[in-house]
């Protein structure tokens, strides 16, 4: 086992199909075997039927299946904790024990050279204090320049992602000041990324209504509220197919439009921490896009939902 990996933790419910597919692409990774992989599996919720009680035994049994890494730890939860406490406790209890940490959930594809990226960027940055975030997911972006494979940005993904306990430690769970949206134009705007998604809807919707069990805003918000970057790579490593009905909130989702993954690499890394603001607008371009593809067919809430992972 290589001790200067970082761990991987990967958190599941009721998907074996997709569960399945996502272990299969992490263990073709070039570090899987030199890696240790912590599995969290949630528990079952209390009115739980009996279709879904076979779909977590059937998960539990694939996860036990196979030696996915070099070395699998796995976390059978015996009640249902919902996906933000899965993460949120999940990621606080390894990454307080290894320093970094990479996370990904159970309907993503990962490139074979997801783990050399990730392992890269949190070794190259782990003495920045403004970087939050190494993000393995990108849009289908139009405009790439050739001499650039990866770049920083304010914002952040729940896509396939990496981080240090230096930035999780300051994660906050209660959103505070968060209020400031309500108030602040300006603050609104900037955390809406300049009109190209709602996340302020969906936070003030989060604290009246209490509908979005989002460990994904909380983070966000921590990223945002401390001035915060995440390095992103032009070319996606990592591949959602979540968008099929099975999860909770994704019944509305639509495919992202995402190239093969199976050839993508990050080569060089960027020497300079500075925020890259054509890539960025780039990005806030493709999101507005997605959002407004959409306003025909669905409601606000469900736009909101639909873009920020929220699940079981």
């Amino acid at each position: 086992m290589n001790s200067s990996l970082a761990p991987i933790v990967l958190f599941v419910y009721n998907r074996p199909w997709h569960t399945e597919k996502t272990l299969n692409a992490l263990s073709r990774n070039i570090l899987a075997e030199q890696s240790k992989l912590f599995v969290f599996c949630d528990g079952p919720k209390q009115d739980a039927g009996n279709e879904d009680l076979d779909k977590i035994r059937e998960v539990r049994d694939l996860v036990r299946s196979k030696k996915w890494c070099g070395e699998v730890h796995i976390v059978e939860r015996d009640k249902n904790l919902g996906l933000a406490e899965s993460v949120i406790k999940g990621v606080t209890l390894v990454v307080n024990e290894h320093g970094k940490i990479i996370v990904l959930e159970d309907d993503l594809l990962t490139s074979p050279h997801f783990l050399q990226y990730m392992n890269e960027a949190l070794k190259m940055y782990a003495d920045k204090k403004n970087v939050f975030q190494i993000a393995a997911h990108q849009y289908n972006l139009k405009k790439r320049p050739e001499n650039v494979e990866a770049f920083f940005a304010p914002y952040c993904t729940s896509w396939g992602w990496g981080t240090w306990k230096r930035a999780w430690d300051q994660f906050n769970y209660e959103c505070k000041d968060s209020d400031l949206l309500e108030t602040d134009e300006s603050l609104r705007n900037s955390f809406n990324l300049e009109g190209a998604y709602p996340f302020a809807e969906m936070m003030t919707m989060s604290k009246k209504t209490q509908k979005v069990d989002s460990w994904a805003i909380r983070w966000w918000w921590t990223v945002f509220i401390n001035k915060g970057i995440s390095l992103f790579p032009v070319r996606s490593l990592v591949a959602n197919i979540g968008f099929d009905r099975s999860g909770t909130h994704s019944h509305h989702l639509k495919n992202e439009e995402v190239e093969n993954i199976e050839n993508i690499r990050v080569r060089h890394l960027p020497e300079v921490v500075d925020q890259n603001e054509v890539l960025f607008n780039e990005m806030k371009g493709v999101i507005r896009k997605m959002l407004n593809s959409n306003t025909k067919e669905e409601t606000i809430w469900m736009r909101i939902t639909n873009k920020f992972r929220i699940r079981h």
